[in-house]
C-alpha cells in the first residue's frame, strides 16, 4: 500500500503544480459554503393577508434551519461547481511532453556566440529569443525539477549547476551576455553529458537553444544523452568582414588587407571604410559589389604614423539591403612598429623557396646548407634567439628549443609525437581549411603533387590541407612553440608556380614569428573573437631580454577591467575575449600593449538557421521546435491546462448568476 500511496503522490506532483494551495483553499472553501447553507436567517414578524405563501415559507425555513438535512438545490450545486473549477486551475494540471518516461533534470545548453546576434527574431536578436524561451520553460518546469545552465561559444561555461530554484536558474540564464566569438559545439555538448550524466542520462534532458548555423560538412560528434534542439532565427543573408591584416613596409605605404564575402541569396552593394587610430575621419574607401555567395579581397595603402596603431574597416551597404548582423560589419587590428622580420632557412634551393623569402616585404633572410643543421644529440644553437623564424628545407635539426616559430618542408620535427607517414603517389586534395590565419587570403585549391607523406605532429594540431591519404599541410602551437610542417618537396608540386605560394609564406613567417623570442615587442594583427590573448612580459619592458614578472591592467572593448599578473618566465593567457574591439594592456608604468579581436569567421557569417544540426551518427534527435509555438504554448517541457479550468468555473458562475437572477425576477 505504501507504494501505491508513493506511486499516487509523485503521479500528482508531477501532473498538478499547485495542488498542496489548491487542495488548502478548497478545504477551506466547501465547507463554508455549505454551513451558509445551514444557517437560519433573522427574520421580521409580519402579519399577512393571505395564507398562499405559507408553503415557500416552510420550504424557507427547512433550508436555513440547522441540523437539518440538505436537500437538493441547484444553486449550491453551482456554488461549488465554481469551487472546484477555481481549485483545479490553483492546482496548475500539466501534461508533461513527448520525452520517455519522467525527466525530471534538465541541462539547458544556450548559445551566445556571434551568428545568435542576428535580429530576425521579431525585431529581437537570436540570444534574446533564446533567453526569452529558456526562462519560458524554467518558469513551467514540472514540480520537484532541478536544471543546470551552460552558456557557450568558443569554450563552454557553466553558469548554474543543477538547482531547483527557479530564481537562480532565472539569474543565470539572464546574464548571459552577446559576443563575437565562433561556436565549439562539441566541447558543449560534451560538458552537457558529463551534467546528464551525473543524474542519469535517462532521467535528464538536454536542451539546445541555438540557430544550429554551423558548417554542413562537419558533423558534430555525437554524445551519448539526446539532445533537443529549439531553432532560433530563419534564412537570412548577410555581408561580412571576414579576414583583416595590417602589415608595415619598410620605406613604404602600410599596406592594410581586408576580406569580404556575401553571404546572401543575392548581389550587394557595399561601402567599405578604413580608420586609423581614434580618427572619426576615414582614411580610405572603396565601393565594392558582390554576387550571391562571392567573395572579394581589398587592399587599402596608407602612410600610417610610427608605433603601435590600431586600424579598423567597416561595411556598409548601399542602397534597400538590409543587414541584420552588424556584428560582422567590423573588424579590427593593430599595424605594428616598423620592424625587419629575420629569418633562418637551412635550404639548398636557391629558386622557388629563397626567391619567395627574399621577396616577402619587412623581412631579412640568411640561408644555410642543410648539412649546417645540428644534428642528433646536439642542442639548439644559441644563435636561433636572434631569429624569428628558422625554415628546414628537406632536414630537420637533433632538438628543438621550448619556444620558436619553425617551418619544416618535406620533413618532420624531432619531437615524440610527430612522424611523417608513408610516401603516397599523386595524393588527390579534399579539403583545406579557410579559416586559419595561415590561409588567409591564399587558397589552397588547385595544387597538384607527384609523391606525399601524411603529417602528423601533435595532438590538436590543425590540418590545412587534406588529401586522401591524410593531413599533407598541418600547423600546431603548443606554449611559446609553434611548428609548420609540409609533407611534401616544393619541386614535386606546381605550389610555387601559384599566386598562394607567396601569400602562404608571408602568412606562415608572420604567424610563426609570433612565438619568436621579439614577438611581444608588437602585437597580434588580428586575431578572432574567443581566442586567448598571449600575454609576454618582455612587452612592457624596454627590451626583449630585460623581462620580468609585471602587473597590468587590461581593459576590454565593454569598458570592464581586469587587474592580473604576467611571470617573466612564461606567458599569461588571457581568455575573456568574447566581445569584438581593443583590448588595451597597461603595466603600471603606463607602458600599453594593444590586441585586435574580431569575428573573422565565415562558419558564423553564414548565420541562416538550419532545422536539424548534422551529428556523425544518426542517433541522436535533432528535432525543429519552432520559437513561436515554444512561447504561446508553454515550454518543450510540457502544457499547463489551468486557463481552461478558469475559464470553466466563470462559465459556471455565469450560469449560476442567470439562476439566481431568473427565480429573483419569477
Amino acid at each position: 500500500m505504501g507504494g501505491l500511496f508513493e506511486g499516487i503522490g509523485g503521479w500528482l506532483s508531477a501532473h498538478f503544480l499547485g495542488l498542496s494551495a489548491a487542495a488548502a483553499g478548497l478545504g477551506a472553501a466547501v465547507p463554508a459554503v455549505v454551513i451558509l447553507y445551514f444557517l437560519k436567517l433573522k427574520r421580521k414578524e409580519q402579519v399577512i393577508s393571505s395564507t398562499l405563501l405559507w408553503q415557500r415559507a416552510l420550504d424557507d425555513l427547512r433550508v436555513n434551519a440547522p441540523f437539518q438535512r440538505l436537500r437538493t438545490n441547484l444553486l449550491l450545486l453551482l456554488q461549488l461547481l465554481i469551487l472546484l473549477a477555481l481549485a483545479a486551475a490553483l492546482a496548475r494540471p500539466f501534461a508533461p511532453g513527448a520525452a520517455p518516461g519522467r525527466q525530471n533534470s534538465f541541462v539547458l545548453l544556450v548559445d551566445h556566440s556571434a551568428s545568435m546576434s542576428t535580429t530576425d527574431c521579431g525585431g529581437k536578436s537570436r540570444l534574446e529569443a533564446a533567453k526569452r524561451s529558456a526562462l519560458d520553460l524554467v518558469a513551467h518546469m514540472p514540480g520537484e525539477s532541478r536544471a543546470a545552465v551552460i552558456a557557450f561559444a568558443l569554450t563552454p561555461r557553466v553558469l548554474s549547476g543543477f538547482t531547483y530554484s527557479a530564481a537562480e536558474l532565472e539569474a543565470a540564464i539572464r546574464k548571459i551576455a552577446p559576443g563575437g566569438a565562433g561556436t565549439d559545439l562539441e566541447g558543449a555538448l560534451e560538458v552537457a553529458d558529463g551534467l546528464a550524466g551525473a543524474v542519469g542520462r535517462d532521467n535528464c534532458r538536454v536542451i539546445l537553444y541555438s540557430d544550429a548555423a554551423l558548417p554542413a560538412n562537419r558533423p558534430v560528434r555525437a554524445i551519448a544523452a539526446a539532445v533537443e534542439l529549439q531553432k532560433l532565427g530563419g534564412a537570412t543573408s548577410n555581408a561580412a568582414v571576414t579576414a583583416l591584416e595590417a602589415r608595415r613596409v619598410p620605406g613604404s605605404a602600410s599596406q592594410i588587407f581586408a576580406r569580404v564575402a556575401n553571404f546572401g541569396g543575392a548581389k550587394v552593394r557595399l561601402k567599405a571604410r578604413l580608420y586609423l587610430g581614434d580618427r572619426k575621419d576615414p582614411a580610405d574607401a572603396r565601393d565594392v559589389e558582390l554576387a550571391a555567395g562571392a567573395r572579394a579581397t581589398l587592399l587599402f595603402e596608407v602612410l600610417a604614423p610610427a608605433g603601435l596603431l590600431p586600424v579598423r574597416v567597416e561595411i556598409t551597404a548601399v542602397g534597400a539591403t538590409s543587414d541584420l548582423m552588424p556584428v560582422d560589419d567590423v573588424a579590427w587590428a593593430v599595424l605594428p612598429p616598423e620592424r625587419e622580420l629575420k629569418l633562418l632557412a637551412y635550404t639548398a634551393d636557391r629558386n622557388f623557396l629563397e626567391k619567395a623569402l627574399a621577396g616577402l616585404p619587412g623581412t631579412k633572410c640568411e640561408r644555410l646548407e642543410p648539412s649546417a643543421a645540428p644534428k642528433k644529440g646536439e642542442a639548439a644553437p644559441a644563435v636561433w634567439g636572434a631569429y624569428d623564424v628558422i625554415i628546414f628545407d628537406g632536414c630537420r635539426p637533433g632538438s628543438l628549443p621550448p619556444a620558436g616559430g619553425f617551418l619544416f618542408i618535406n620533413d618532420c620535427p624531432p619531437l615524440e609525437s610527430a612522424a611523417l607517414g608513408g610516401e603516397v603517389k599523386f595524393p588527390k586534395a579534399v579539403d583545406w581549411d579557410r579559416s586559419h590565419p595561415l590561409t588567409r587570403f591564399a587558397s589552397l585549391e588547385g595544387i597538384d603533387l607527384v609523391r606525399a607523406r601524411p603529417v602528423k605532429i601533435g595532438p590538436g594540431q590543425n590540418v590545412l590541407l587534406e588529401s586522401e591519404a591524410g593531413p599533407i599541410i598541418a600547423a600546431w602551437r603548443h606554449e611559446q612553440l609553434r611548428v609548420l610542417v609540409v609533407g611534401f618537396d616544393l619541386y614535386e608540386s606546381n605550389w610555387p608556380l601559384r599566386v598562394s605560394f607567396p601569400i602562404f609564406m608571408a602568412n606562415a613567417t608572420r604567424w610563426l614569428a609570433e612565438a619568436g623570442p621579439s614577438s611581444s615587442l608588437w602585437a597580434a594583427g588580428a586575431q578572432r573573437c574567443g581566442e586567448p590573448l598571449h600575454l609576454q612580459a618582455s612587452a612592457w619592458a624596454e627590451s626583449a631580454g630585460a623581462a620580468k614578472a609585471v602587473e597590468v591592467r587590461i581593459e576590454r572593448p565593454d569598458g570592464q577591467g581586469e587587474d592580473l599578473v604576467v611571470p617573466a618566465d612564461s606567458p599569461r593567457l588571457y581568455s575573456a575575449t568574447d566581445r569584438p574591439g581593443l583590448y588595451r594592456a597597461t603595466s603600471r608604468d603606463k607602458r600599453e600593449v594593444l590586441f585586435a579581436c574580431s569575428v573573422l569567421d565565415e562558419a558564423e557569417s553564414d548565420n541562416s538557421a538550419r532545422d536539424a544540426i548534422n551529428f556523425a551518427v544518426s542517433s541522436v534527435r535533432g528535432g525543429t521546435i519552432e520559437l513561436a509555438k515554444s512561447a504561446a504554448e508553454g515550454s518543450a517541457t510540457g502544457r499547463e491546462y489551468w486557463k481552461y479550468a478558469a475559464m470553466a468555473a466563470l462559465a459556471v458562475f455565469l450560469f449560476e448568476w442567470f439562476i439566481y437572477n431568473r427565480r429573483l425576477w419569477g
